[in-house]
């Protein structure tokens, strides 16, 4: 495979934020992964 299709970094984490509709808060991964880097969250 081709070296960008591999990802920087894996965060293994107990559960996903979840939308009431179910879907995955990608954003709230982006904002606890920053966070964690100690990083200015994404907007």
């Amino acid at each position: 495979m081709a070296r960008q299709k591999f990802p920087e970094r894996l965060e293994i984490v107990g559960e996903f934020p979840m939308m009431p509709s179910g879907k995955v808060q990608k954003f709230r991964l982006r904002e606890l992964v920053a966070a964690k880097l100690g990083l200015p969250p994404v907007r």
